[in-house]
């Protein structure tokens, strides 16, 4: 419980600091309180009351001088100009805000109204942090750092270099910005090379948050219900990223399901927060709201699969036991009706109008076929080893793979979507299409594998566009693009890359936007361009126009999934004759007017002018294999080799693994070098 509502006389057992703080049923604090209680029963309690804070020593109870840390460092922060400053949060409610709505937009932008980022610091750092998440997506000048030669990915970072992320004190009580703060700042540094400080800060703003016993379901009298509904927000966008982080990475999470009790956000879009009835969605006015919800539920979805089939403690089972194990948890998770459950207003509709809504469905989608993936990749079948389930998890993520691809290009036809869980969802499909090749390979089928070259090359031109911004994109698409090279996929006889010229109709489409020297009010209506307050339900005129499309078939269910052949399977795509997809075919919609020079450039080949050594690969993986041949499947060590330094930064993640699965296919073969013997831990800086 919250300290503040304990019996007021519990108060003056507690050191100041801890005022408003949270302890659990199990906390020592809890026990005193159930003493008390028991106590007051016998007529007694004002007695034991007084004894008790007859006995307190000050010296015991009160902070010395020497417990308080160096005072906090004044923080002077440069904000950007008044002009850029609206522009940027402009940016920000349109493209992050519907993905990951944190912020209330009426209250933040009244408070930037009246100073308060002049006056309070932690504010102050939440609407740099805005200004920084919204400068990827402006074509002002002057969201470059100085002294970078306008490099791209230094977009933000003359704010977000400003801010100190983790207070030097943890002796005073958390406030909402200082969870908002942790939450932004994950979200900026995802789009960097900087994945391992996302870990951190993710765990911290969690435990901030647990502080203030922001992970319990609300029991406030309604007197703020805004600042309320800002809590919740606040940590599951940080339950979202930390189940997010967690499969990226491999590790344990910060929390689970079990420790906290908290209501979803409610459903009411921000405009709707004040006046006569405030938080209260119009009756057939869907929310933007329900895409976070429905988020949410996926995500437990994936989080359930990492506490069962990712858990270490299954690598324990053996034989008949695991298998049942196996089919148990699978069936569990096939139970849940999630996709069948989504609003109207957000299953996939590639003609749909509104385009935020046509956004959040594309990105709920691809999450999906990336979840799908997540629970089946264990039970992909090796030499030696069949499929536990009823029916073929090869099938089920060679289809999903398929399907994300398919959604993305369809997608992208419109605007971009760089959110952190789209390009993992880019990547995994990617390297499944590819296992899928190779494994045919080493089953000796011959198989027409033109249309998941094809897919590969579609996901590998919607990174690069991500790329000029986006750091960690160009990573991914270098990862990809070596294990075409390192699969011999590169030859005259594999399609080429998409070609980078759109056909002149594309080009004229009713409604196509220009990507040079456009604005922000060239592409959307005043209502959203001129202006930082917003309507109520705003739609969307944006991208290419939605034109006539045959039927499409779209497998969702497991069983659709696995029935489906390994083998390519059609979705008919309104917006383009083929997936063959160029960056210039990306319409840069949301964007403060990208230059055309953001778009990959012809010629863009990272790799073109580098050479790989024939053992490149097989050097890498040679501790790498260890793990699953043998070893703890769970984990791998990288032999300390000039290849690791090149592998730690093609493999953000934990590709180790996926390139181990690869080997045991027999598509790349690794040789074992005696001489490699010094354990180093991937390194992902």
């Amino acid at each position: 419980i919250i300290i503040s509502e304990l019996n007021e006389r519990m108060k003056g057992l507690m050191v100041d600091s801890s005022h408003n703080r949270f302890y659990g049923q199990s906390s020592d604090i809890m026990l005193v309180k159930t003493a008390m209680d028991i106590k007051r029963e016998t007529g007694e309690d004002q007695k034991l009351a007084d004894h008790l804070l007859a006995i307190k020593r000050p010296e015991y109870w009160n902070s010395h001088p020497w417990h308080q840390p160096p005072p906090e460092p004044q923080d002077i922060y440069i904000f950007p100009e008044k002009d850029l400053m609206d522009s940027l949060m402009s940016l920000y409610w349109l493209n992050c805000h519907p993905f990951i709505p944190l912020l209330h937009r009426q209250t933040f932008e009244r408070s930037v109204d009246e100073g308060l980022h002049l006056r309070n610091s932690r504010f102050g750092a939440t609407l740099l942090l805005v200004c920084a998440l919204a400068a990827r997506y402006s074509s002002d000048p002057r969201v470059y750092l100085e002294g970078t030669n306008n490099s791209e990915h230094s977009c933000g970072w003359k704010w977000a270099g400003q801010i100190r992320l983790v207070k030097q004190s943890f002796t005073t009580t958390p406030s909402l910005y200082d969870v908002q703060i942790c939450c932004l700042a994950v979200v900026f540094l995802q789009g960097t090379g900087c994945p391992e400080l996302c870990w951190v800060l993710t765990s911290i703003g969690i435990r901030l948050a647990q502080d203030v016993g922001a992970h319990r379901r609300r029991r406030y009298t309604g007197d703020r219900p805004a600042e309320d509904q800002l809590w919740t927000r606040a940590f599951w966008v940080l339950v979202c990223i930390d189940i997010l982080l967690s499969a990226s990475f491999g590790r344990p999470r910060a929390t689970t399901a079990d420790d906290f009790d908290l209501d979803l956000p409610m459903e009411c879009d921000d405009i709707y927060w004040e006046g006569p009835e405030p938080f209260k969605q119009p009756p057939g006015i869907p929310s933007q709201l329900a895409y976070l919800n429905c988020y949410i539920k996926l995500l437990d979805i994936l989080g359930f699969a990492q506490r069962t089939l990712y858990t270490l403690k299954r690598s324990k089972k053996r034989g008949a036991e695991a298998e049942q194990w196996n089919r148990q948890v699978v069936a569990e998770l096939e139970q849940n009706n999630w996709i069948d459950s989504l609003p109207g207003h957000l299953t996939w509709d590639p003609h749909r109008e509104n385009f935020i809504f046509f956004q959040q469905s594309a990105s709920l989608y691809a999450s999906y076929y990336h979840v799908q993936i997540q629970i089946h990749r264990p039970f992909i079948p090796t030499p030696g080893r069949s499929s536990p389930l009823a029916y073929p998890s090869l099938a089920v993520c060679a289809n999903s793979a398929r399907a994300a691809s398919h959604i993305m290009a369809v997608q992208s036809r419109r605007g971009i979507l760089p959110l952190a869980h789209v390009k993992m969802a880019l990547f995994d499909s990617s390297v499944i299409l590819l296992l899928i090749i190779w494994s045919g390979k080493n089953n000796g089928l011959t198989l027409d594998t033109s249309k998941e070259i094809r897919d590969v090359h579609s996901n590998l031109n919607i990174l690069q566009t991500f790329e000029r911004r986006w750091q960690i994109a160009g990573r991914l698409w270098d990862t990809i693009y070596a294990m075409l090279s390192a699969g011999d996929l590169l030859e005259s006889r594999s399609p080429p890359p998409p070609s980078l010229k759109r056909d002149r109709d594309s080009d004229t489409a009713p409604g196509a936007a220009s990507t040079s020297g456009s604005d922000f009010s060239s592409v959307h209506p005043r209502s959203i361009a001129g202006s930082r307050r917003c309507s109520p339900l705003e739609p969307a005129h944006r991208g290419v126009a939605p034109q006539a499309e045959p039927h499409h078939f779209l497998p969702v269910h497991s069983a659709e999934l696995g029935r489906l052949p390994v083998q390519h399977f059609e979705i008919a795509n309104p917006f383009v004759p083929n997936t063959h997809l160029s960056a210039c075919d990306f319409v840069s919609e949301g964007m403060d007017g990208w230059s055309a020079s953001f778009l990959p450039q012809p010629d863009h080949d990272p790799l073109s002018r580098k050479v790989l050594p024939s053992d490149f690969f097989s050097s890498v993986l040679d501790n790498t294999l260890g793990a699953t041949e043998g070893g703890n499947p769970e984990w791998a060590y990288a032999p300390a080799t000039d290849a690791t330094c090149v592998i730690s930064t093609l493999f953000p993640w934990r590709m180790h693994l996926f390139y181990s699965q690869l080997v045991k296919l027999g598509s790349i073969h690794a040789r074992r070098d005696p001489r490699h013997t010094t354990p180093l831990i991937l390194n992902y800086t």
